[in-house]
């Protein structure tokens, strides 16, 4: 199947094939948000790439969807789904013929020029249900982050509304 639009033009949520990626080479105009933790190889290569493949042809299998924000430059900043893509990206003609896939549809959401603060909030969105590591902050929101940490931890009364005095003693089993 061939992917019948120009991706430089279309915006929004589509479906797009592997093949697609490879042959226009639009992996390579792809780079990671600001902040965003650096590409785990290992993560990608050695456990994403092979559950990506035994499991492709499960009904139930869901991949997940891949958000791009295209800059007016036309390069892209991945907002989320960068190990997927790059697990994705590593995959060869002869791993999908080894694991009787067709073809690899990939779900992509594209938005055209998100402020930086707009990504981080589609980011956010995006993955609300799950936790996130403060570590791969921006340096300037761990800065902010830590004040704050440390201003609370400061706080005279930080355990006040823990310790309430009790005139009923228990007494222990």
């Amino acid at each position: 199947m061939t992917d019948s639009y120009d991706y430089h033009q279309v915006s929004g949520m589509f479906k797009v094939s592997l093949n697609f990626i490879r042959e226009t080479q639009l992996a390579q105009l792809f780079s990671p948000l600001k902040g965003q933790r650096p590409i785990d190889e290992e993560r990608a290569l050695l456990q994403l790439k092979p559950y990506i493949l035994e499991n492709y042809n499960d009904p139930s299998y869901e991949s997940g969807i891949i958000r791009l924000s295209r800059k007016a430059t036309g390069d892209y900043k991945v907002i989320d789904g960068q190990h997927r893509l790059r697990a994705l990206c590593s995959i060869t003609d002869s791993d999908m013929k080894n694991h009787n896939i067709d073809e690899l549809m990939i779900w992509i959401d594209v938005r055209d020029n998100m402020t930086y603060q707009n990504e981080k909030n589609w980011f956010l969105a995006a993955n609300s249900g799950q936790p996130m590591a403060r570590l791969y902050l921006t340096p300037d929101d761990k800065k902010s982050y830590a004040d704050a940490v440390n201003n609370q931890l400061r706080s005279p009364d930080m355990f006040q509304h823990q310790i309430k005095p009790s005139n009923r003693c228990r007494k222990p089993n």
